[in-house]
């Protein structure tokens, strides 16, 4: 779940569903990219389906730590259609830690509260997967969905209801997981006014596929290297499945080969590739592109590239609010590929960075000397000035509590403050037979330890409030 940072220009962003697909781990390392930069907040990540979604959260939780959003927790949602994982799913460095799986919560809960703890019309709820936990959220707790959430982005796909008068679900792969789900959260959506954002994979541009494996040759960030691997040995999953006869009916042989290994008709049939079967060296032949799904998805709502969509198809007189929504269904509202491109290479650039260089001699010997000096209670000035005295017997802050004459330092020395050693003064013990007025209590309190502060003004308060009465 994303949410609006602490600036005004940053938009608010919701949860989001991740599964080991490479183009949900995409779509993941953008946003933990924003967030780590402040442009937005990531208030929540919840994975679902294939029977594996603590796994799912797993693989989720190594992708962010690894971009540097270790602030962000991450949920498992609901379980789905069961599925058998490739043995390349689950490869990411980290994976296995048993902190990793310490670090994974319950996704409802964790939704419910990011949801709680946000301002109102805050929360873009991004939708990447199975619609299942983002429905029940909806139905549950209805009043804070509306009141919290300012947008809905799905990547999922709506067509005409057959009477005319309202949209049902398509056979997009996300509705398909849940179509009972997929069609309660668009009615929701429709019916409350909710703002909602729908990309379907008509209104996706195509990326070349060789720029996940320049990326991975450019850096040595594991999550580029685990996109680049997952890309192509998806692929190879995509085929196998295919000659099995597991994917629809619109996703055929030469389909496949017209999108991913760059062949049109007339070479496909000259070739014959209609008769290769499972066992073909498929890999060697991949050289096409592929459709950025859940990163388009994620851009209708990020501040930096919410302007770059139209409105999209109209939802229709039948539907309330109709104007709130965008339905982006077809080629004619597909964004430019242009920007999809920049917004990748800034992601894999942010990636990609060098850690902090070590500190040079100099520093880490200045550095080796503070960390001294706050080990045995003092500290340093942090100028090349003469240091100020210090106490003889210093006290731990927490033995000391404030006294009017270090109120009146502070204040006396105003920004010079901070560079001067603190003086601390003995606590306060009472008198076994405590004195009953206030004045004689004073009197008896603890003599004061501290040296004069130095600053002008700080000292003449300090001769001041410390004349005999």
């Amino acid at each position: 779940m994303l949410r609006a940072a602490r600036h005004s220009h940053c938009a608010a962003i919701a949860a989001a569903a991740a599964t080991p697909l490479a183009d949900d781990i995409k779509a993941l390392v953008v946003a933990a990219t924003l967030h780590a930069r402040g442009k937005v907040a990531l208030r929540a990540v919840v994975s679902n389906g294939g029977g594996q979604p603590v796994e799912r959260a797993k693989l989720a939780r190594c992708t962010l730590d690894h971009i540097g959003a270790h602030d962000v927790p991450v949920g498992y949602g609901s379980e789905g259609t069961p599925y058998s994982a490739q043995p390349h799913e689950y490869s990411l460095a980290g994976f296995d830690e048993p902190s990793t799986r310490a670090r994974v919560q319950h996704g409802g809960a964790l939704l419910l509260s990011a949801l709680r703890m946000a301002p109102k019309q805050s929360i873009c709820l991004v939708c990447i997967s199975s619609l299942r936990d983002a429905a029940d959220v909806c139905r549950t707790h209805e009043a804070l969905v509306l009141r919290k959430v300012r947008e809905v982005a799905v990547q999922g796909g709506l067509e005409r209801a057959p009477d005319g008068r309202g949209w049902v679900p398509d056979s997009s792969v996300n509705n398909t997981f849940d179509m009972e789900a997929a069609a309660e959260l668009y009615a929701f959506c429709f019916r409350h006014g909710l703002p909602l954002a729908v990309v379907s994979r008509n209104a996706v541009p195509l990326l070349p596929m060789q720029l996940a494996n320049s990326f991975a040759d450019r850096t040595e960030c594991p999550v580029m290297r685990y996109l680049a691997d997952a890309q192509s040995l998806g692929l190879e999953g995509l085929w196998l499945k295919l000659c099995e006869g597991k994917l629809p009916a619109r996703c055929s042989k030469q389909w496949y080969f017209e999108t991913f290994c760059g062949v049109d008709v007339q070479e496909f049939d000259r070739l014959g590739f209609d008769a290769l079967d499972a066992s073909a060296p498929i890999r060697a032949k991949l050289n096409g592109f592929v459709k950025p799904y859940d990163v388009v998805a994620l851009m209708t709502v990020l501040p930096s590239t919410r302007g770059l969509f139209g409105a999209g198809q109209p939802a229709g007189p039948h539907v309330p609010f109709a104007e709130r929504h965008r339905l982006l269904l077809s080629a004619a509202d597909m964004v430019d590929v242009s920007h999809v491109l920049k917004l990748l290479r800034d992601t894999c650039a942010h990636a990609k960075s060098p850690a902090p260089s070590a500190p040079g001699p100099a520093r880490a010997k200045r550095l080796t000397s503070l960390r001294a000096r706050a080990r045995a209670g003092t500290t340093a000035s942090c100028s090349s000035r003469a240091r100020r005295p210090r106490c003889a017997s210093p006290v731990p802050p927490s033995c000391a509590p404030p006294c009017r004459t270090r109120r009146i330092w502070a204040r006396g020395a105003g920004a010079r403050a901070g560079r001067c050693a603190r003086r601390q003064v003995p606590a306060p013990t009472r008198p076994t037979s405590a004195p009953s007025s206030a004045r004689s209590y004073a009197r008896a309190r603890a003599p004061r330890t501290c040296a004069a502060p130095q600053h002008p003004l700080a000292r003449r308060r300090y001769r001041s409030s410390n004349r005999p009465r």
